[in-house]
């Protein structure tokens, strides 16, 4: 029997922290994947949507934290 693969829940928040929004949750294999999705997330965002300058993308596992990815390192993609 194959293991299920891990729910990974992604939500991204402002510079300020007043804006908040839980985007989704999606199955993958492992870390390195999660953290690979949310990167190509942030630079189809950035490339159009230069407003999200400041902001944070966090993705987890459940409880557990696996990342926080910054929109400003990925906006050579506008």
């Amino acid at each position: 029997m194959v293991p299920p693969m891990p729910c990974y829940s992604i939500s991204i928040r402002s510079a300020d922290g007043r804006d908040h929004e839980d985007t989704g949750r999606v199955s993958l294999h492992d870390d390195d994947e999660a953290r690979t999705f949310g990167t190509a997330m942030i630079r189809d965002v950035m490339r159009g949507h230069g407003e999200y300058s400041g902001w944070t993308m966090s993705v987890a596992d459940g409880e557990r934290a696996v990342c926080n990815i910054n929109f400003d390192s990925h906006s050579d993609a506008i």
